[in-house]
């Protein structure tokens, strides 16, 4: 299987291409997993935290005998073939080098450029990226990253995080979870099209680990949600990013489970910036386990 990079005279139609790259690459009888990370404009290195990021996701995936990386990269429409074909493969090139500092192969490398399905095309914002996808040979998926094996020493082992919010606030979050009839949203932002938190964002999935720590007997659903296009593998990975941090806070995996819905169950139409930002959310559903 040969290294290579793809950078002229392709074109996605209907997304064949891509799909038909994957299959050659990895066949039906290899697992895969996959993140993306988002660039701004005109740039090809992605930001430290991201950086620190895709190390923490795929730890526990390099530990799988027979894995394979391939990377993607894409840019926006805007500007000439030329010179995105360049910004694309300038991505390419920066990624690989980084991880290659990391002793991390890579197998496939794919520079794409604006050359992918116009038909399915939403906003540039969305085309300024990188695919890391991680193959096994074998139908044994690797250890989540939210279960480190004993022997890792790049994550930071699970300890109690006491919240920085007052009394007050602790107070009025604890009494919101109680309200089980319905789903609660979490006061977490994201980075815009990313899975990282922002701000002060990991103080409500602290208070959310303390109330089902103190609550041993119920369970959550932990639902992602996105605003203005369907982008459903984004809501899964907030989603998953809260499952995440609450098994690192303490709370047991079979106490949890989440899943995204893309842009499925807006809570309101989305008129302007206030509306768009109330859609783009995670909320979780309690039950009794008993």
């Amino acid at each position: 299987m040969l290294n290579c990079y793809l950078v002229k005279h392709m074109y996605m139609k209907k997304g064949l291409l891509l799909l038909a790259l994957a299959l050659n690459l990895v066949g039906f009888s290899q697992d895969i997993v996959s993140r993306t990370y988002y660039y701004k404009t005109n740039e090809s290195t992605l930001s430290n935290a991201e950086k620190k990021d895709l190390l923490r996701w795929l730890a526990p995936h390099l530990r799988v005998r027979g894995f394979e990386i391939m990377l993607i990269t894409y840019t926006d429409t805007i500007g000439s073939a030329t010179y995105n074909d360049s910004l694309s493969m300038q991505r390419l090139k920066n990624l690989q080098n980084w991880l290659k500092t990391k002793d991390i192969p890579v197998k496939n490398v794919y520079s794409l450029g604006e050359r992918y399905d116009l038909k399915s095309y939403t906003s540039n914002a969305r085309y300024r990226k990188v695919e890391i996808h991680v193959t096994f040979a074998t139908q044994v998926r690797p250890p989540s990253i939210v279960q480190p094996l004993p022997e890792e020493t790049d994550l930071e082992p699970k300890k109690t995080v006491q919240s920085t919010q007052s009394e007050e606030v602790i107070a009025e979050r604890m009494a919101a979870f109680a309200q089980e009839e319905k789903a609660i949203r979490l006061k977490i932002e994201f980075v815009g099209g990313q899975d990282i938190y922002v701000g002060n964002s990991e103080q409500d999935v602290i208070l959310l680990a303390d109330y089902l720590l103190q609550n041993p007997t119920k369970t959550a659903v932990i639902r992602g949600h996105v605003c203005c296009f369907n982008d459903l593998p984004l809501s899964i990975l907030r989603a998953k990013a809260v499952y995440r941090d609450l098994v690192y806070l303490g709370v047991h995996p079979s106490r949890l489970s989440y899943n995204g819905y893309g842009n499925t169950m807006p809570i309101t139409e989305e008129v302007d910036e206030e509306t768009r930002q109330l859609n783009r959310r995670v909320d979780v559903i309690f039950s009794n386990s008993n």
